[in-house]
């Protein structure tokens, strides 16, 4: 099973190739006929998006295995390891 930080590495992969197809219909747009422009216009706004949000779902996942991970360091014991010092 994959980390969560390894499934972050690829919304930023997926997102950089987004980001690259999106300058590329940009770079192309001259070249087609005025209503394939528009479609393109279209496509390259929802793949700028989708690569927004696929950027702050890798952070999401990225601070949430942080988090887990500072956890299991600073409270990580189990109930047993915590009532060992007690006395009953």
């Amino acid at each position: 099973m994959k980390s969560l930080s390894e499934i972050a590495a690829l919304y930023d992969e997926w997102a950089n190739a987004n980001e690259a197809y999106v300058e590329q219909i940009l770079v192309d747009l001259d070249s087609f006929a005025h209503d394939v422009r528009e479609h393109q216009r279209r496509r390259a706004d929802w793949l700028t998006a989708e690569a927004t949000t696929l950027r702050a779902k890798a952070v999401e996942l990225r601070t949430v295995e942080a988090t887990m991970v500072e956890q299991l360091h600073v409270g990580g014991k189990t109930p047993k390891d915590r009532d060992h010092g007690r006395e009953n």
